[in-house]
């Protein structure tokens, strides 16, 4: 069976399972967790009660905020839970169409234009807050047909609140159940939604009195001079209304038509309200009536008000039976509103053609509202005393009809075409909300089901994301869920205090950066207490965006450091001497001359090999730095710091530039990522390069640092049990996951398949002909109104089409690490139609751009790269802008025989022989050839950028080896109450050492007992030395018994010491701190020692020895020094220190 047919297999399972769940009570649910871990207490594993558990925090997820997993996203968190990594595509959880009305506070909205804060409607029409807005792409629908007409358009899996048959309670069902159900039971669908309450708008300044403006929609009548008149078979009406307004009413003789006056005798006209409302209140062409919007969204009391002058004119109310309520207009639009007006009430209606036109003397088609609600509500539609009568009679009869709180669904049609989908998570405890004229709905979306799966075992669980905003939200909206259960969730970001720190590490779900989690563990290491320290272990954690942190970010090492206190002044005089050096050309010989013994030959002061990174002085070069000097020969030892920054200052000149790899911004150089475009604040490059590039660019060199602690990602990760990661751009790199993190890559179905035409690349021979080829592409998409995303991989690039395009008219924007603060904006309309967007690879992760209906009717978003990455990832990432679940679109790559990429991988010579056939610049090659010879490129540095981080890796691996032990070391002494042992041994230790320096066989001579005299008593201060007492004159004093003597001598000194501070807890306290000051000094050091080594060590390889065999020989003899250079200072600094006060010796004997 297939590694996706297992999944599936093990999903639809759980799926099963999670049906059952909804049976339970709050409460029977959320006892599931302790109902696990006594499972787990039992003897079961995480592998057993998985189905069960993902079934029951599936269904806390829709109970607690309304989100529920799919099947793949299901599949993916199982891969989760087996230590792998799920290559998912984002957009699995879909809801209602972007076009979908959405009634809001501040009026009507398209579900398109809902963001995050947005206030929506409760179905108790109380307001409630927008969490979350996920953008789901294109997606099949089903028309959900309400009894009274409306429509809802929503995806299969969207879930509803629904009454089924008679069941009292609200029951959960997506679309798609509903739909197959009700077919088997011959399109009966039994399925009842709720209503919702009465929506609390806010009282607002309406231009015309409600009650008038519904009088006059009724029965408004027109003549030439716009004076306001109403036609009333009743004089309640008229009156109500010149009550209203002010005025008094006049009817002409012989027709029911009402005039109003002011108080001085004039008429009212309709001129006095605006061109609007002058032509709806004496509006004579019935079918062209509605009601302003304004309207729709006033206060209850308003739309009441509204809804009275409606039905005071033209309402109809029955005098017997079931007293039906009743309105009759020939306007569609009318209709339509007074429907919205009565639904925003918390009302049923519905409505029927109850006359065509041409029907006797019909001019048009007529249309009757029947109002659904109980009797004893239809008295609050009528003030005109008449009908208000027949209303109360209702209100006595005491008819109620049953269930007039619910609607039935009425049909569900499945739609061919495909729509725009967006998914909604609201603040309320049922998490619903209206939609379409006040439809009560809910959404679906992922839940973090492994996170809850091994937490159960509460060794604590790690969610690493990539920033505190992700941390921050899925804390708060994913961790909703797990608290639900009665799991406890916690946040750390860069602001959270180490008090702090210490209760969210203790939760049982904690989520925090890579970076964050990476420092914590290194001064948790640096720690003077035990109670400083703030983990509590690494157990399971999951990693978002796995490739971003395990392969992008983990190309260096998390350092803490401080300031060396060296002086600066030498990068300035290493910047001034490069600008001097001229740079020469590297000879490559064929594999024949280098055995016949050839070497190559030199040219220049310096040459560069941008293959590997790396720059070689010439002899010609050594001369002039010595020259500039004034030393006799670089290559002494003693000029080994002075080498290393001329090397630094080369590469700063040759291998960094500018606007790619760095920017200089406010005076400051910043990184940027390659990977990603973005800017690396606080990030600097090590090995002094960074301060050879502050000298390169005029900017004020800050001081080189001291490394107190570090660890590569690499061997960090690998300390938890169990580890996994989710990203949507795994599969390149799955033999490193394999090899380094030992985890599988499983790449898991998505929903929709990927309509984007990725088309061949076009390559040029020069980077000129290319920009303009590039140029025309963009100019061919903007006429039609494409939207074009242009990538480009250095801010230089960027810069160089900005020019182009503006030179040519286009309006564009640019997007690059110099623009960063503006990316959300930018990013929002890089999918409108007519767009165009240069952007550098910020463009990639992270980012979601949206296309209009018009861009998508055009072909979707164009993606233009003009350079490829040297990771394929890289690319794959920006051509995913486009052609995003379902949606159109295209991608092609412009590439040129000059760009980074293919310039080192021999494209000179490809140059040379395109141009001999009589290739011209602004000719092009497009065939799958040149996308083998790019991928052939792109391996060729994948594996070199591996083979480089692997063989980092080996020299680390020795470091995390002594790391992990001399931490263990400083726990232990943490850990301990009293040290007083540990300092005894290490006495012992140091006085072995001294004597067996100067004695190597059995016996101790006069002379080697004065050497050892001499420094054990620098050593130990105040400490009585034992006789010299040979038993043989010849051989001189027995070694062992010397050292026994010695070490009895050096305990009584010990003893002496303690009685001399009057509190022994602080004496042991003292004792605690100069231990691990000396193990952190020391380990310092050590550290950088071994760079020193690692810097060096290729150099054995010219002797036919493996560096890497050689390090770890040499690393070890070194750790051993260490160790006893850590117990000779802890004894030194014991003996030497000296109380500030006297105090009175204690009498207590040791």
């Amino acid at each position: 069976m297939s590694e996706i047919k297992r999944l599936r297999k093990m999903a639809d399972k759980i799926y099963a399972k999670m049906e059952n769940m909804q049976r339970l009570s709050d409460s029977e649910l959320k006892s599931k967790t302790d109902e696990f871990k006594l499972r787990l207490a039992n003897g079961e594993t995480l592998e057993q009660i998985l189905p069960d558990a993902y079934a029951a925090v599936g269904e806390a997820a829709y109970r607690s905020i309304g989100l529920r997993p799919y099947k793949v996203q299901i599949m993916g968190a199982i891969a989760l839970n087996e230590g792998k990594i799920a290559e998912q595509k984002t957009g699995e959880g879909k809801s209602v169409s972007l076009c979908t009305p959405m009634p809001t506070p501040d009026g009507w909205k398209t579900a398109g234009d809902i963001k995050v804060g947005d206030i929506l409607f409760d179905r108790h029409g109380k307001p409630t807050k927008v969490t979350g807005v996920y953008p789901q792409g294109k997606k099949q629908i089903y028309e959900v047909h309400l009894a009274d007409g409306r429509i809802v358009e929503t995806a299969d899996e969207h879930l509803w609140s629904v009454y089924r048959r008679d069941r009292k309670k609200l029951q959960t069902i997506n679309t798609v159940d509903m739909y197959n159900e009700g077919l088997k039971e011959g399109k009966a669908y039994r399925f009842k939604i709720p209503t919702s309450k009465a929506v609390e708008y806010a009282k607002t300044n309406l231009p015309v009195d409600p009650y008038v403006l519904g009088a006059f929609l009724g029965n408004g009548v027109k003549d030439m001079q716009h004076t306001l008149g109403l036609s009333s078979g009743n004089e309640f009406v008229p009156n109500e209304i010149a009550r209203i307004i002010g005025g008094e009413t006049q009817k002409r003789k012989s027709v029911y038509t009402w005039y109003f006056y002011k108080k001085d005798g004039s008429r009212f006209l309709s001129k006095m309200f605006p061109d609007e409302y002058d032509s709806l209140l004496t509006q004579t062409k019935c079918n062209e009536k509605y009601i302003p919007d304004i309207y729709k969204t006033a206060s209850i009391e308003q739309r009441w008000a509204l809804l009275q002058g409606l039905f005071d004119t033209d309402g109809c109310i029955e005098d017997k039976d079931r007293f039906h309520l009743t309105y009759s207009t020939t306007s569609a639009k009318l209709r339509d509103d007074i429907c919205e007006v009565i639904y925003s009430l918390g009302m049923n209606c519905s409505w029927w053609l109850s006359r065509k036109a041409g029907v006797r003397t019909a001019k048009s088609d007529q249309y009757t509202i029947n109002v659904n609600i109980d009797n004893d509500m239809k008295k609050n539609f009528f003030r005109y005393p008449f009908k208000l009568e027949r209303a109360l009679m209702a209100e006595k009869a005491k008819k109620k009809r049953k269930r007039y709180d619910r609607i039935a669904i009425k049909d569900i049609v499945k739609k061919e075409e495909e729509t725009e989908m967006v998914c909604f998570t609201v603040d309320n405890d049922e998490h619903l909300f209206l939609c379409g004229n006040y439809v009560v709905t809910h959404n679906t979306l992922v839940a973090a089901l492994p996170a809850y799966l091994n937490a159960l075992e509460e060794k604590g669980v790690h969610v690493v994301t990539v920033n505190d905003y992700l941390a921050k939200r899925d804390a708060e909206d994913i961790g909703r869920i797990h608290k639900f259960m009665g799991l406890s969730v916690g946040c750390i970001l860069k602001s959270t205090s180490q008090e702090e720190k210490k209760k969210e590490y203790a939760k049982d779900i904690t989520y925090i950066t890579n970076t964050e989690l990476g420092f914590d563990y290194l001064r948790d290491n640096m720690a003077q207490r035990l109670e400083d320290k703030v983990q509590r272990g690494f157990h399971y954690c999951i990693i978002d965006e796995v490739d971003s942190v395990l392969i992008d970010e983990a190309r260096t090492p998390l350092i803490i450091s401080g300031v060396s206190g060296k002086s600066t002044k030498l990068y300035t005089a290493c910047n001034e001497l490069v600008k001097t050096l001229e740079k020469g050309e590297l000879q490559e010989l064929s594999k024949v001359d280098l055995l016949s013994g050839e070497r190559p030959e030199e040219t220049g002061d310096y040459t560069v090999d941008e293959e590997h990174h790396t720059v070689t002085l010439t002899l010609q070069g050594i001369e002039k730095c010595e020259k500039f000097f004034g030393i006799d020969n670089l290559a002494d030892k003693s000029h080994t710091e002075l080498m290393h920054n001329i090397i630094a200052a080369l590469k700063a000149h040759n291998l960094m530039k500018k606007d790619k790899d760095y920017v200089v911004k406010n005076g400051e150089v910043m990184i940027v990522d390659s990977f990603t475009g973005r800017i690396m604040p606080g990030r600097r490059y090590s090995d002094g390069l960074h301060q050879a590039i502050e000298a390169k660019e005029g900017c004020k060199v800050q001081e080189e640092t001291c490394t107190y602690a570090t660890v590569t990602y690499q061997n960090f990760f690998n300390k938890y049990d169990k580890k996994c990661g989710m990203t949507g751009t795994a599969y390149t790199e799955r033999k490193e996951f394999k090899d380094i993190y030992h985890m599988d890559v499983v790449r898991i179905p998505t929903n929709k398949p990927v309509q984007r035409q990725d088309k061949v690349d076009h390559m040029y021979l020069t980077k000129e002909a290319k920009f303009k080829a590039v140029l025309k592409e963009i100019q061919k998409a903007h006429i039609s109104g494409q939207p074009v995303l242009v990538g480009t991989s250095t801010i230089r690039d960027s810069e160089t089409l900005d020019k182009m395009l503006n030179e040519a008219g286009l309006e564009h924007t640019v997007l690059n690490a110099k623009f960063h603060e503006q990316e959300a904006e930018i990013v929002a309309k890089a999918g409108q139609h007519g767009a165009i967007t240069i952007a550098t690879n910020m463009a990639g992760r992270g980012t979601d751009i949206k296309l209009d209906d018009d861009a998508r009717a055009v072909g979707g978003l164009k993606v233009i790269g003009t350079q490829r990455h040297e990771s394929r990832r890289i690319d794959n990432q920006l051509k995913g802008r486009s052609g995003r679940q379902g949606d159109p679109g295209e991608s092609v790559f412009y590439l040129s025989l000059d760009d980074d990429v293919l310039r080192l991988y021999g494209s000179d010579r490809m140059k040379n022989i395109l141009t001999m056939t009589g290739m011209k610049s602004e000719d092009s090659i497009e065939n799958r050839t040149v996308n083998k010879f790019v991928k052939k490129a792109q391996n060729v540095i994948e594996d070199n950028n591996f083979g480089t981080r692997k063989s980092v890796l080996k020299y680390d691996k020795v470091n995390n080896e002594q790391r992990e032990l001399i931490y263990a070391e400083r726990d232990a002494i943490l850990e301990k109450a009293d040290t007083r042992n540990t300092m005894l041994s290490m006495i012992e230790d140091s006085i072995d050492m001294i004597i067996d320096k100067y004695a190597s066989d059995k016996y101790v001579t006069e002379g080697q007992y004065q050497e050892i005299r001499k420094e054990i008593s620098v050593l130990i201060f105040g400490i009585k030395a034992p006789e010299y007492c040979p038993k043989n004159t010849k051989k001189g004093m027995n070694k062992k018994k010397l050292a026994e003597e010695y070490i009895e001598a050096a305990k009584n000194r010990y003893y002496e010491r303690e009685r001399e501070w009057p509190d022994i807890e602080v004496f042991r306290e003292f004792e605690r701190q100069i231990i691990l000051r000396c193990i952190d000094s020391k380990w310092m050091q050590h550290i950088n020692d071994l760079e020193i080594l690692r810097q060096n060590i290729s150099l054995v390889g010219y002797g036919q020895k493996d560096p890497a065999i050689i390090y770890k020989l040499k690393a070890f003899d070194m750790f051993n020094k260490m160790s006893d250079d850590i117990k000779n200072d802890a004894v030194y600094t014991l003996f030497s220190s000296r109380l500030r006060t006297a105090a009175p010796k204690r009498d207590t004997a040791a």
